[in-house]
């Protein structure tokens, strides 16, 4: 049997996987927030493909969209956009 588990490096500063009925729950915790991590940055990487420039434009131009090309509904309609 290997010395350790997946994903244990022995970095543990608060001790919290001392305690097995919450370890389970952190484990879970760190996989759910790994996919959606992965998730976030797959979405990073398709915003450039599909607008074929680098994402820092992007992200520093986000307000010069015509706010004409969105038509807003609903609820979404009664924010002032």
């Amino acid at each position: 049997t290997p010395a350790r588990v997946p994903g244990d490096l022995g970095f543990d500063p608060l001790s919290l996987g001392n305690n097995p009925a919450t370890r389970a729950k952190y484990e879970l915790s760190e996989v759910i927030h790994g996919r959606a991590a992965m998730m976030g940055f797959s979405g990073v990487i398709h915003q450039m493909i599909v607008t074929k420039q680098p994402i820092i434009y992007s992200l520093l131009h986000w307000k010069s969209v015509d706010s004409s090309a969105f038509k807003l509904g609903g609820a979404a309609a009664k924010l002032g956009y």
